[in-house]
């Protein structure tokens, strides 16, 4: 997995490769060498490190997590919307950076080559075809006035969500990864969990006392 971190303040820059396929770099450093080549004035470095495990490599890459500072909105673009719409994936970034979102890009590829046969489970459908999870974010001042917050709320959900929902609609495959999403995005029914109609039926089926509630 790969990750990309966009922001004004500190500008792009690609945190990691995770996994235990990748037994030699040198596909990466060729990458990075054609990449210099066609943007010679791109300023970025790459560096690459080997870690005896995920917990090692992770405690010495990322800092201690605190609370969250960021109100989010993510969206998961399934892999045909990326070959066949790429000016608009490009212009929905741009429109979410020059509203003034911040965006994270992660890069993922749980595909259904990997869990076959398919268990006819609760899963959110976009998680398999999905190859990206975008996700645009606003600072969050827990400190400000009631309706300022509101007011950021709101701000996430008419330019990150819409314009991530416009760009993956669920009639094309997309969703939204619920640990990152907007809670008041309008179709959070069809975003969270694609399949809302049929697993309420079972929950009201087999909870009758109502013990179990996310949402």
């Amino acid at each position: 997995m790969t990750s990309t971190y966009l922001g004004k303040s500190n500008g792009y820059s690609a945190l990691a490769f995770w996994t235990h396929h990748l037994k030699d770099i040198s596909p990466v450093l060729r990458y990075d060498s054609a990449l210099k080549k066609i943007y010679p004035a791109l300023a970025y470095s790459l560096a690459s490190y080997t870690y005896p495990s995920f917990n090692t490599a992770f405690k010495a890459l990322f800092p201690p997590i605190g609370s969250g500072t960021l109100q989010w909105s993510s969206r998961l673009i399934p892999q045909h919307i990326i070959e066949s719409q790429p000016q608009s994936l490009s212009h929905t970034f741009r429109q979410i950076f020059n509203d003034g979102a911040i965006m994270v890009e992660a890069i993922m590829n749980p595909n259904l080559r990997v869990s076959k046969p398919v268990a006819p489970n609760s899963v959110l459908p976009a998680w398999r075809t999905s190859i990206i999870d975008l996700v645009a974010g606003k600072p969050l001042n827990d400190s400000a006035p009631f309706g300022q917050m509101s007011a950021d709320r709101r701000f996430i959900t008419e330019h990150g969500t819409g314009a991530l929902g416009k760009l993956a609609p669920m009639s094309q495959g997309g969703g939204a990864y619920m640990n990152e999403a907007d809670a008041d995005d309008p179709n959070w029914r069809e975003s969270f969990y694609g399949l809302y109609a049929k697993q309420l039926a079972i929950k009201k089926k087999y909870d009758t006392d109502g013990l179990c509630n996310l949402v």
